[in-house]
């Protein structure tokens, strides 16, 4: 399948840890629930053949049940690597090194849009105004996170790791990240929907989860393994397997003409 690349240069520094994490991310990032998946491919009628883009895609998290449903799969990201993955498992795709601000698409050419785990990395406004020019009228767009359940003592253990690291790295925060599309002229039908998730996963599965946080990921080979040898220190007191709680946040939007 035809695969293009062009200058990425607006990104921030800590989304090229991506570029670092491709394996682990693929390994140890929860799917998306089976009930979310299903709302996307009713609210954007996916059959055999819809052409579904998939905006900052990944190793192919949200693309790959969406082509099990039928969708005809765009795959849009400034990490080589991380497509390498999407490709190894949906060699049919068309994949795109790109970013979300600068689409290299025709006008009004895919059915619907979608964007897992990555709308608050984008410029927002920029990144509306792409989308809307490449959705065809009335095509759905839809955001979706996986977020982390901060009430669960892990959870907050594993967010006590991170923060050293972030700094001033985009983060979704609550339904933040979304405000701007329920605020845009360019869409309309603005829905939100959660969803629970728990994830079950072994001691190698948390730590590649860890590593798997961009800003963990890039911040060098010294640190991760500090980091590492400190998620292996607290996992092996957690029973088997251990559970990461999180809440699913979906928003759906319709393209105005």
């Amino acid at each position: 399948m035809r695969t293009s690349a062009s200058a990425v240069t607006e990104i921030h520094p800590s989304a090229r840890g991506f570029d670092h994490a491709a394996d682990a991310y693929d390994r140890a990032r929860p799917d998306y629930p089976a009930e979310a998946i299903a709302l996307i491919v009713e609210r954007a009628g996916i059959v055999e053949g819809t052409r579904v883009l998939d905006l900052a895609a990944g190793t192919g998290k949200l693309a790959r049940p969406l082509a099990a449903a039928g969708a005809r799969i765009v795959a849009v990201d400034p990490s080589t690597p991380m497509l390498e993955r999407l490709r190894a498992t949906l060699p049919d795709a068309e994949t795109h090194v790109a970013t979300a601000e600068q689409l290299p698409l025709v006008s009004a050419t895919v059915d619907a849009a979608v964007v897992g785990q990555a709308f608050h990395w984008f410029v927002r406004d920029r990144a509306l105004s792409e989308i809307h020019r490449v959705l065809r009228p009335r095509g759905l767009l839809a955001l979706i996170w996986n977020t982390r359940d901060q009430t669960d003592p892990l959870q907050q253990q594993l967010t006590q790791v991170f923060a050293p690291f972030e700094g001033d790295t985009p983060r979704h925060r609550g339904t933040g990240s979304a405000d701007e599309l329920a605020r845009s002229s360019l869409f309309a039908e603005f829905e939100a929907h959660e969803f629970a998730l728990r994830q079950e996963l072994d001691e190698d599965g948390l730590v590649d989860r860890v590593l798997s946080v961009s800003f963990v990921a890039e911040a060098g080979r010294a640190v991760r393994a500090r980091i590492e040898a400190q998620v292996r220190d607290f996992a092996r007191g957690l029973p088997r397997p251990v559970v990461l709680p999180y809440t699913t946040q979906l928003f759906l939007a319709r393209r105005l003409p």
